[in-house]
């Protein structure tokens, strides 16, 4: 009995390791999508900073605007993400595992809470230099084109 249950020990620190390293691994690359997004979106963000400037905002003002846009798209991600995985988790527990299904739910809270400050903060640190820009030059560039 005693080696049957090291042995279930070993299988389950190495399928404990497999797990974190893909956890490890999916949040690396929501990261690199969160950035990729930012930049993807950099030439439409100037534009709207522009905008925003030639009608008399203040740089205050478009960071405010910027924030929100992240934390609503923070919170969707996040809720969408919150969905899925305790929809799976239920699924594999209950009808894979069939063991009782335990959400974490101030775990999953805090998790979602992370995720939205995550894309608040990289999108505020890539809107930064955005309003550094004239909208003079930004607007002459656009006349030549």
């Amino acid at each position: 009995m005693t080696g049957t249950i090291a042995s279930f020990s070993k299988i389950m620190a190495r399928l404990s390791m497999i797990v974190n390293f893909f956890t490890l691994f999916s949040v690396v690359a929501g990261i690199l999508i969160i950035i990729s997004s930012v930049f993807a979106t950099r030439y439409t963000r100037i534009q709207e900073a522009v905008f925003y400037t030639i009608l008399g905002a203040r740089g205050r003002f478009v960071l405010a605007v910027f924030a929100v846009e992240g934390l609503l798209i923070g919170l969707a991600s996040s809720i969408i993400a919150l969905t899925l995985a305790q929809t799976t988790g239920w699924i594999v527990c209950t009808y894979a595992l069939d063991v009782a299904y335990q959400p974490f739910a101030g775990t999953s809270l805090l998790m979602a809470l992370v995720t939205m400050l995550m894309v608040v903060a990289v999108g505020l640190g890539a809107a930064a230099p955005i309003l550094r820009h004239k909208p003079a030059a930004f607007l002459r560039e656009q006349a030549e084109e």
